[in-house]
């Protein structure tokens, strides 16, 4: 962390507690994604749009519940991925669109949204969804030899990156070959992020930055006294919340450090943090916890080699 900084405050912008009830009701409540207007609440077997600006709350029926829905949002559509099927929510005017995937028992590891392309990883292979024909194709098939939870797709090294919180794996199509980069002693890893020309890994006390190539750039501890317990990576920030309530958004074009206080301290692991321009926000709780980041309040310097 880069000492010495100001911290100034954010607005909560409380649910109304009959929006509270509605989703508390859709348990598990998985996750949330945040655009210009709206922040989208995915839960046991809905898709909740929550419009920023007018404080309406609207239901969008995804049929079964399931506990292994993923979800990514990009500029028009929210993608959200069972274990065999892919569906698209366009945003506007909202429509919902399935897309069956195989029938191989598999299971969904990741959602992966950039500007081109969408890619659905599973335990079995990657799925990639083209716009054009609105079909799911594979592209790659795998066979992991260790667990994985979370996975990222890097189309430049045609690697993926996967690890289950006890290791960091990497596996590679051109070969066929799997590899374990780390196993740490003494923390878990809690998220994989793909970066514009790295890999980020999170843990509870540091952020590791790979190259795609797999080999250690940098380890970046946290503050002493604090430690991260939600991040959130996009190709214009890095954002990560501390136990201490701090919300640290590291700009990537600006090159600046801000921080803002957005909440009491918190003792546990948020889900799903988000940070989209002025507005932030998790699920904690099995409910969202929304915020406005007012910018002209907020703290900014140089980067520094801490978080």
């Amino acid at each position: 962390m880069a000492a010495g900084l100001d911290v100034a405050s954010a607005i909560e912008l409380k649910l109304a507690a009959k929006f509270v009830k509605r989703i508390r009701e859709d348990q598990p409540v998985k996750g949330i994604c945040i655009d210009k207007r709206w922040a989208w609440i995915l839960g046991g077997s809905n898709l909740w749009r929550y419009d920023l600006k007018l404080r309406k709350l609207t239901r969008i029926s995804l049929g079964a519940k399931r506990k292994s829905y993923l979800f990514a949002s990009s500029k028009d559509a929210v993608f959200v991925a069972k274990d065999s099927e892919l569906i698209r929510i366009e945003k506007q005017p909202l429509r919902l669109f399935r897309h069956l995937g195989p029938q191989d028992g598999g299971q969904s590891l990741g959602i992966q949204v950039d500007e081109n392309s969408v890619f659905w990883i599973r335990t079995t292979g990657i799925y990639q969804y083209d716009d054009q024909v609105q079909l799911v194709a594979l592209i790659k098939r795998h066979k992991l030899v260790n667990p994985a939870t979370k996975a990222i797709y890097v189309p430049s090294t045609r690697r993926l990156w996967f690890s289950d919180g006890k290791r960091l794996s990497l596996y590679s199509y051109e070969d066929k070959s799997q590899l374990v980069i780390m196993r740490p002693q003494r923390f878990s890893i809690t998220n994989l992020y793909l970066a514009k020309d790295s890999i980020l890994v999170t843990t509870p006390s540091l952020v590791m930055i790979f190259a795609h190539s797999g080999s250690l750039v940098q380890s970046i501890p946290a503050k002493q006294g604090e430690h991260i317990v939600g991040s959130h990576v996009s190709s214009l920030s890095h954002a990560f919340l501390m136990n201490t309530g701090v919300l640290q958004i590291n700009l990537l074009e600006q090159r600046k450090t801000e921080r803002v206080f957005v909440a009491s301290k918190l003792n546990e692991r948020v889900r799903s943090l988000q940070v989209l321009g002025s507005y932030a926000g998790w699920i904690q709780g099995g409910v969202p916890r929304l915020f406005q980041l007012d910018s002209r309040s907020r703290s900014a310097a140089m980067m520094g080699s801490s978080l």
